[in-house]
């Protein structure tokens, strides 16, 4: 054939060898660092058993939609973890991004192993920060509870779609386990962590984890889901009517010891700051942090 015709032909080849190169995969693909969005996952701990008042970080993960819906790019540089570089949010990562499972460095050394060195964000500080302001603009707790849907009850898809559209502009994924109790609620954000899209229909329409909810019934959003897919530790007691100050530590919706300043809680389990109440307190001050 003619020259001319023989370029186009070979071109053509080359684009349907690099088309193919990423959707021939499935799951983990370490062949190509490519994707089209972030996937911002949230999940909610009553479900792992685990006594709670908000939801906390699963992990943000570039992701792909369309034909390559059903792979992600993963371990895309061999960059190591290394927590040190965490230290200016050392406190909002371990309150809002804990492991449900295990030690919070194993967690975090999987979420940027697998999928922190593929999101192109400039340093592992600027990925797990970013992380956690998204975590913080999208506040699923209070989202949903402005919207009606509180713990304890359960309602349908339609419910939590509007709930997220009214005060974000976009819906999010439902994930459910043990049949039709909430275990996350997911994001898409833009490939360059910039603003929250709309999930395309091919990522609704999915087969992960993260659309496993039956649209067409409705959703319980547990307290503490049963069975527990973790083993679960031993009950909380339950919390007295009108709490008192804990002498020796810090719990949730609890006062702890009397203090004056940040340093005289710090002696004390679980304890990370003297609240303007006058008594320590396990919950860190929020500020606002940028994307």
């Amino acid at each position: 054939p003619p020259r001319s015709h023989t370029l186009v032909m070979s071109t053509l080849l080359m684009s349907a060898v690099v088309s193919a190169s990423v959707s021939q995969h499935s799951g983990c693909d370490s062949s190509s660092s490519a994707f089209d969005y972030l996937l911002h996952v949230q999940q909610w701990p009553g479900y792992f058993g685990k006594s709670t008042n908000d939801f906390t970080m699963h992990g943000m993960w570039p992701s792909r939609q369309g034909p390559d819906e059903s792979s992600y790019p993963c371990d895309c540089t061999s960059e190591p973890f290394d927590d040190t570089k965490l230290a200016p949010i050392a406190q909002p990562m371990n309150t809002f991004w804990p492991s449900l499972d295990g030690t919070n460095v194993a967690f975090w050394t999987h979420e940027w192993s697998k999928h922190g060195t593929c999101a192109q964000l400039p340093s592992q500080l600027d990925f797990f920060n970013t992380t956690l302001a998204w975590r913080q603009r999208t506040d699923v707790f209070g989202t949903l509870k402005s919207g009606g849907i509180v713990v304890g009850g359960a309602y349908t898809a339609a419910q939590f779609d509007a709930a997220f559209k009214q005060a974000l502009g976009v819906t999010a994924l439902l994930g459910c386990g043990g049949g039709q109790n909430l275990e996350s609620v997911a994001f898409c954000i833009d490939h360059n962590a910039t603003k929250l899209i709309e999930c395309d229909d091919s990522v609704k329409s999915g087969s992960g984890g993260v659309v496993s909810c039956d649209r067409s019934q409705k959703i319980t959003y547990a307290r503490s889901a049963a069975p527990s897919p973790h083993p679960p530790g031993p009950p909380s007691p339950p919390s007295p009517p009108n709490p008192g100050p804990t002498p020796d530590q810090c719990v949730p919706n609890e006062h702890g010891p009397k203090c004056s300043s940040d340093s005289d809680c710090t002696p004390y389990p679980h304890c990370i700051r003297c609240a303007r109440s006058g008594y320590c307190t396990e919950t860190p001050k929020i500020t606002t942090v940028e994307v």
